[in-house]
């Protein structure tokens, strides 16, 4: 990421054949404001990680996508502008 990072981002991934909401995710909470990059590993996604249970990881094998989501951390307003650039997937 480049630019002002948003205090909290959550990846998620949906998977095929799974129903819509249905979501495996990962949060990273007080993002380094500068910070440039990050490593992000599957197997440390659980579903539905907002409710805090650690549970299974997602099927690599039936990804449909990957969706990086913006978290409020306050009532505050938060201004953040960041771009994705770089992005890999590397093989296991």
């Amino acid at each position: 990421m480049r630019g002002q990072n948003p205090p909290r981002i959550q990846i998620n991934w949906p998977l095929l054949g799974q129903a819509d909401g249905t979501v495996y995710c990962l949060e990273y909470s007080a993002v380094e404001a500068e910070q440039d990059s990050y490593f992000v590993n599957i197997d440390q996604a659980h579903y539905n990680c907002w409710d805090g249970a650690v549970g299974d990881t997602p099927d690599p094998t039936k990804l449909r996508a990957f969706q990086v989501q913006v978290l409020p951390d306050s009532l505050d307003y938060v201004e953040f502008d960041f771009c994705l650039e770089d992005v890999t997937a590397l093989p296991r």
